[in-house]
C-alpha cells in the first residue's frame, strides 16, 4: 500500500487535486486503511502555467493507538428486548452480515461484476447470474478447503490457475468444434 501511495505521489501528472485525492483514497480503501492515514494536497510553487499538486500522506498514530486500545471488540446495539434475542444471537447475526458484505466485495473485486456492458435484460440477468454462480462456487471451494485445513485463498489460487492454463478450441470451416485442449503458460496457443 505504501508503495502504491508513493507511486501516486511521484507521478508527474498531478494536475487535478480532486483526482489526485481520489486516487490516493482508492488505494487506502482497497486495503481498508482510510482511518489510519491523513492525506494532504498542496499546490507546488513555481507552476504558473499549469497547476500541479503535491500529495502528502502520513500515518495517523492516534488512530492506530485508539484502534489497538479497542482490542477488536464490537459494540452492537439492537432494538430488540433481551427476551426476544440473546447476546450470542446478536453477535452471530452481525458476523453473518459481515460475511455477506465480504461476499459483495469479492463479487466486485475478484469476480468483477462491474461494469456491465449489456443492454438487454436477459443478458444483464445472465451476467449477474454467472457472477453469483462463480461466487457460490468460490465459497463452496473455500468451505471444502477449510474442512481439509487448507488455508490458501481461493481467489488468488484461481487467478494463478488462470495464468497457467488456457483452453484452445479447434473449429472446422462449418463452425463445429473439432477439438478442445488445455495449454499451459501465458502465451500458449
Amino acid at each position: 500500500m505504501y508503495e502504491e501511495l508513493k507511486k501516486i505521489q511521484q507521478s508527474p501528472q498531478n494536475k487535478d487535486d480532486k483526482k489526485l485525492y481520489h486516487r490516493a483514497m482508492r488505494v487506502l480503501e482497497k486495503y481498508e486503511q482510510t482511518t489510519f492515514w491523513d492525506i494532504d494536497l498542496e499546490p507546488l510553487s513555481g507552476q504558473e502555467k499549469q497547476k500541479r499538486y503535491a500529495l502528502n500522506f502520513r500515518l495517523n498514530r492516534k488512530a492506530v493507538i485508539a484502534q489497538d486500545r479497542i482490542g477488536h471488540y464490537y459494540l452492537l446495539q439492537t432494538d430488540l428486548d433481551t427476551e426476544q434475542i440473546t447476546d450470542r444471537q446478536v453477535a452471530e447475526s452481525y458476523k453473518s452480515l459481515m460475511m455477506v458484505e465480504k461476499s459483495f466485495r469479492d463479487i466486485k473485486s475478484q469476480i468483477k461484476v462491474r461494469p456491465i456492458r449489456h443492454w438487454k435484460n436477459r443478458r444483464i440477468r445472465a451476467h449477474i447470474y454467472l457472477c453469483y454462480l462463480s461466487l457460490w462456487l468460490s465459497k463452496y471451494i473455500e468451505n471444502k478447503w477449510k474442512e481439509r485445513n487448507i488455508s490458501t485463498q481461493v481467489g488468488s489460487t484461481l487467478e494463478e490457475w488462470d495464468h497457467k492454463l488456457l483452453m484452445c478450441e479447434k473449429v472446422d470451416p462449418y463452425g463445429n468444434m473439432v477439438e478442445v485442449s488445455w495449454n499451459r503458460g501465458k502465451n500458449a496457443t
